[in-house]
């Protein structure tokens, strides 16, 4: 019995060393072929634990996978999330939220969300390259508020309050965005809005 648990577990440890490597396709291949049905998760769990990048490039070839991702990419995006990984589940999701896709609204929010309280300027980034157009854009205008991105979230707003309560900030936003706004709110005030 002893001998077949250390079969077994040297197997497991093989199979684990060779999915963080690049062969990992070729991997499962052969598994699927014997009839072999992985656990994904727990594969993705166990990668995370030692080898972050390793578990992101893993999470990266299943999103590719034929007949979809085996692994909810929320569920992925958490297990990032659970242990503090930001840029990595922040790598993950901008490589498999490249189509915009209107279902995936949610991970595009949750990306700009994390970025926007942890790590401001990615956040500015990433909606600079205007990657998402589907995420909750109210919410990610209050976050950029707060994050002191003052013209993000003045290119968010649509109401006038909101505008109003922004515009004054400034100190930091460059004076040509100022005029601009400033201009608007006058248009706006004088069709009586």
């Amino acid at each position: 019995m002893l001998e077949l648990s250390s079969t077994l577990s040297s197997h497991f440890r093989f199979l684990l060393q060779s999915l963080t490597e690049a062969n990992a396709d070729s991997v499962f291949r052969e598994l699927c072929q014997v009839g072999y049905a992985p656990d994904y998760l727990f594969l993705l769990q166990t990668i995370l634990r030692t080898d972050p990048q390793g578990a992101v490039n893993f999470a990266l070839m299943m999103s590719q996978m034929e007949g979809g991702c085996p692994v909810d990419y929320n569920t992925i995006t958490d297990l990032f999330l659970q242990r503090n990984l930001i840029r990595e589940a922040t790598a993950f999701l901008l490589d498999v939220l490249k189509p915009n896709l209107p279902e995936h609204a949610f991970l595009q929010t949750k990306v700009l969300e994390i970025n926007l309280v942890t790590f401001p300027n990615v956040a500015d980034a990433i909606l600079a390259n205007g990657m998402f157009s589907h995420y909750d854009r109210p919410r990610i205008a209050q976050l950029c508020e707060k994050a002191g991105l003052y013209v993000r979230a003045l290119q968010h707003y649509t109401e006038l309050p909101d505008i109003k309560r922004v515009i004054v900030n400034t100190h930091a936003i460059e004076p040509q965005v100022c005029v601009v706004y400033y201009i608007y709110l006058f248009v706006l005030q004088i069709i009586g809005f």
